[in-house]
């Protein structure tokens, strides 16, 4: 019966453990794709205004330092009605999208730039 009592507690504690162990792997993972996300956009971000794309805008591809990470980029035209006259000439909506292992997870970031056409 002592047996039987103990190995009832023990299963008890060991569900416990494993479930603790689940979540910590699970916001280990997600913090790292917290991290690794925002820095790949900004990087992408940083090259599209630095010319590193030349006149290519709506890109993709993936990552080779982070395997798994993929990334987009799309470019539009801001509408003529926002603001009035050459206001918006040049002036671009720019979205880089960062996705995990096919679109697991994903993160994206939005800034206007004054690119060249």
């Amino acid at each position: 019966m002592e047996v039987l009592v103990a190995m009832a507690v023990m299963a008890i504690a060991l569900i416990g453990f494993f479930t603790l162990f689940s979540q910590t792997v699970a916001l280990e993972e997600s913090a790292k794709f917290n991290t690794i996300a925002p820095m790949l956009a900004q990087e992408k971000m940083a090259q599209l205004r630095s010319g590193v794309f030349g006149d290519s805008y709506g890109l993709s591809g993936e990552s080779l330092a982070y395997p798994g990470y993929s990334w987009s980029i799309s470019v539009e035209d801001v509408a003529d009605n926002i603001l009035s006259g050459d206001a918006t000439e040049g002036l671009k909506k720019v979205d880089v999208t960062v996705a995990l292992n096919g679109g697991e997870r994903s993160y994206s970031l939005r800034s206007y730039e004054w690119l060249p056409k």
